[in-house]
Formats: C-alpha cells, sequence, structure tokens
C-alpha cells in the first residue's frame, strides 16, 4: 500500500489502515484552550458481507463509548480514508491471514477537522481537509458520551476512477455533447424555414 502524504505532527496516522482519531480540546484549569494528549481511534466494523459496506458508522475501539471529559469544548478529528478496486478487495483485506495482491496503488486520503461539542458543526477555525467527510458525532442522550461518529462517505472507499469508469464516463459526456449540438442544428434549421 502507498504511504499517505500527511502534515507534519500527524504521522501517528501512518500504518493504521482506515481509521480516524479523536482527540479532546478542554478548557484547563488555567482558563487555557488545549488537546488531551491521548487520542482515541474510530473504525467501522469488520464487514462479512458488501451489503456491510455500506454502514457509514464509526465505533471507538475497545470502548463501548467514549466519555467526554468536564470543559470539553470540541474535538480534533484526523485519520485516513482508503480506496479500493472492488467491494470484494476490501472484504478480503480485513481478513487477518489474507495474502490479497494489490493491483493498483492509491495513496490514502488524509482527514482533519475540528467540531464543536454537542453542535455537530465543523468548527471553521481549525484547518481542515476533506471535513466534507463528516456528518454528525452520535452521542449518548445525556450528551456525556459519544457512541460513535456517522460519516458521508466509507474510510474504505470504492475507487470510482477505475478505466472502465472514465472510459464511460467520457462516452456518456460525448454522447451529451452531441445530443445538444443534434438540437441546436434542428433549431437552426427550423428558424431559417420561417
Amino acid at each position: 500500500m502507498c504511504e499517505p502524504t500527511v502534515p507534519n505532527g500527524f504521522d501517528i496516522v501512518i500504518g493504521k489502515g482506515p481509521h480516524l482519531q479523536l482527540q479532546f480540546i478542554i478548557i484547563d484549569d488555567l482558563g487555557k484552550i488545549c488537546s488531551i494528549r491521548e487520542s482515541f481511534i474510530f473504525r467501522h466494523k469488520i464487514p462479512e458481507t458488501i451489503e456491510d459496506l455500506k454502514n457509514l458508522v464509526i465505533y471507538p475501539i475497545r470502548k463501548k463509548y467514549l466519555e467526554i471529559p468536564d470543559k470539553t469544548i470540541g474535538f480534533y478529528i484526523y485519520g485516513l480514508q482508503y480506496k479500493y478496486d472492488t467491494e470484494i478487495e476490501i472484504l478480503e483485506i480485513n481478513k487477518l491471514e489474507s495474502d490479497i495482491e494489490e493491483k493498483k496503488i492509491y495513496p490514502p486520503k488524509f482527514i482533519l477537522f475540528g467540531v464543536k461539542n454537542t453542535y455537530n458543526c465543523i468548527n471553521t477555525d481549525v484547518h481542515s481537509n476533506n471535513s466534507y467527510i463528516f456528518k454528525k458525532i452520535n452521542y449518548t442522550e445525556d450528551k456525556k458520551n459519544i457512541l460513535s461518529i456517522s460519516l458521508n462517505e466509507s474510510l474504505t472507499k470504492l475507487n470510482k476512477c477505475n478505466d472502465y469508469e472514465v472510459f464511460k464516463e467520457t462516452i456518456n459526456i460525448k454522447i451529451n455533447i452531441i445530443n445538444k449540438v443534434k438540437n441546436n442544428l434542428v433549431k437552426v434549421k427550423e428558424e431559417n424555414k420561417i
């Protein structure tokens, strides 16, 4: 697999596969905004069927939920999204004993954004990369714990830019252009008859 390009200070994401890490941003006892040093990893549940790949929710590993510390004002979330050629490849890659041969190598996509606590919105004051992937944080009813994170895209994404897809898309664009030109010619002919 191709190594991702990540900003300085984010090398911790390398070698962990598709995942997001969450760090709590708090106001300390001196009134300063800071992050808690520990980060928590979120992943998709290991898919067993192709249908499982449609699940866009990630969960904290080795925990049922994350308790939100007092004085938390937000979260810093970062990690990697991987691309694969087929659904079967994604299922095979998740098997520990898999010896799957990778036909193509796609660089993982680095993700980085901040979220305001309980508002479930991107913090625009924080630099972000690919924040569109974030949908919302799922809290317990009392808003004291994080159960999961919902995404707009899977962290194990199918590469839609294989040769066939590009060819098909190009043909469709050309057909649309040809149809527009034909329609314009018909209009011009009709206008000239009048």
